[in-house]
């Protein structure tokens, strides 16, 4: 719900900045609808990167417990507390951990319960965690050292990736302030001196001049977002 209200606020600037009309809105809707998946599909992204940090501080924990000599399952159920500390408890780590302690409580193995999250997850740092977790409950290896390798490689990578991700945030950000420069520069002029745009809104001929604009701009944006997207899938 907030999504939608986001983007029909945007809508809602971007038909007074390109049209100074609000009826424009009924026009802004197909790019509107794409606005929207965009938001949506860069909140799951966010909610799987912020996902992918809680399990690396969740199964250091674990691995933590494992060497005090705790079980496995009450390792995963000890690290729920830490998790709540550093995350809160509507973290998307503590609603994990949440269903594999139920799941424990009902004598379902925590071997089966992790592959459930890893496939829930779709994060292959969870899955393929889950993947040597099931293989040495298995096999009956010493589950202490098994850990202690895979927890290590796993970090190692999460770690890596955070890395990747902060050096790139500086020019998604740098990139943000290009998208939102036009029209801030449309929406000063259209309420400090709109005498000097009347001929651009006030005609047909207006009208094309500021449609070939907008189209230009989401060309823009398309191409940015596009070159954006390919580095961080080249980088990874």
């Amino acid at each position: 719900m907030a999504e939608t209200f986001k983007v029909a606020a945007i809508m809602t600037v971007v038909s007074f900045c390109i049209y100074r009309s609000l009826w424009a809105f009924v026009v802004m809707i197909i790019p509107g609808i794409f606005l929207f998946k965009r938001i949506e599909k860069n909140k799951l992204k966010k909610e799987r990167s912020d996902l992918k940090t809680e399990f690396k501080e969740c199964i250091q924990s674990v691995l933590s417990s494992l060497g005090t000599g705790a079980s496995v399952e009450n390792a995963f159920m000890e690290s729920m507390d830490d998790m709540e500390l550093m995350f809160g408890r509507d973290s998307n780590i503590c609603r994990e951990l949440e269903v594999i302690r139920r799941g424990l409580v009902i004598n379902i193995p925590i071997e089966e319960l992790l592959k459930d999250f890893g496939s829930r997850s779709f994060c292959s740092e969870i899955s393929e965690f889950a993947e040597v977790f099931r293989i040495a409950k298995r096999t009956g290896g010493n589950m202490k050292e098994i850990m202690n390798v895979t927890v290590s490689a796993i970090v190692g990578r999460i770690e890596t990736d955070e890395e990747i991700k902060l050096n790139l945030a500086g020019k998604r950000f740098e990139f943000n302030i290009m998208k939102v420069m036009p029209f801030l520069m449309l929406l000063y002029m259209n309420v400090g001196y709109p005498q000097y745009f009347d001929l651009l809104y006030n005609s047909f001929s207006g009208a094309c001049i500021m449609t070939g604009f907008f189209s230009m701009y989401m060309g823009a944006v398309f191409w940015g977002e596009k070159i954006l997207e390919d580095i961080e899938r080249e980088l990874e």
